[in-house]
């Protein structure tokens, strides 16, 4: 009797604007371990193996689009990759995702970033922890996520989030109310460079705060950076992080 293969359970989704040698390579590497489709946003120079050009719709249209995907081919997991990430050890990341899907309180993994990667939330950082470990939020270029997590928030409004800030933040919250957990695996690290492409940054943070609730607001505050640095503080500090924690825990039962 055959035994069944775990990673037949993901799809991998490389997701490319303007890094199209890169896209290649990535879906190259992991077409080895994972059924990988590569879905690009109008770039200049189309990769050579996509599978899906999409009009440039930005992030939230290339997330949307992995979803889609995920979803036609009956997928409980989708693995997501930016193009931009390089990610030296495929075959070491195939056993950790195995170890992921396996473990039933997971709903969204990250791999753990190198520390010149560029980044939002710190937690993501590699630790050296030798396993994993949980972070709360993970970043919005590399993740495995459950599909059950990532229904509740797709299709993802282009016309209410046209950048896709808060989209990351908004699937953990979801994790979260699911009673599964975001992790990010330090035996396991990738690199993210830093950014290319400008957007305007108060129009982005503009409409993510209107798209997202203030529970996820709530969330992000508990989680998000500048919590993340102040755990180290004081007893007040600590305090206030625990009572909104408590609040936010309430609220979501609600």
């Amino acid at each position: 009797m055959k035994v069944r293969n775990p990673l037949e359970d993901v799809v991998c989704v490389v997701t490319n604007y303007a890094f199209s040698a890169e896209a290649d390579e990535l879906k190259r590497a992991l077409s080895e371990s994972f059924e990988t489709v590569l879905i690009d946003n109008s770039s200049p120079l189309a990769p050579k193996l996509a599978d899906e050009i999409l009009p440039n719709l930005r992030y939230p249209g290339l997330w949307n689009a992995a979803v889609r995907l995920a979803q036609q081919r009956n997928r409980k997991w989708l693995l997501f990759i930016a193009s931009d990430v390089v990610v030296d050890d495929v075959t070491g990341l195939a056993n950790s995702v195995r170890d992921a899907i396996d473990d039933s309180r997971v709903g969204i993994y990250t791999a753990s970033l190198d520390a010149s990667s560029r980044l939002a939330y710190p937690a993501c950082f590699q630790k050296g922890s030798g396993g994993l470990r949980e972070c709360f939020v993970c970043e919005g270029f590399f993740f495995l996520a459950r599909l059950k997590v990532l229904a509740p928030i797709y299709p993802i409004d282009l016309d209410r989030n046209k950048y896709g800030w808060g989209i990351d933040a908004l699937a953990c919250y979801w994790t979260y109310r699911k009673g599964l957990k975001v992790v990010v695996d330090d035996r396991v690290t990738i690199h993210h460079p830093a950014a290319i492409h400008e957007i305007p940054v108060e129009m982005a943070q503009q409409q993510s705060r209107q798209y997202l609730s203030r529970h996820v607001m709530e969330f992000i505050e508990w989680c998000g950076p500048e919590a993340l640095k102040s755990r180290n503080g004081g007893f007040k500090e600590r305090a206030r992080l625990a009572v909104l924690r408590l609040k936010w825990r309430l609220s979501i039962q609600n």
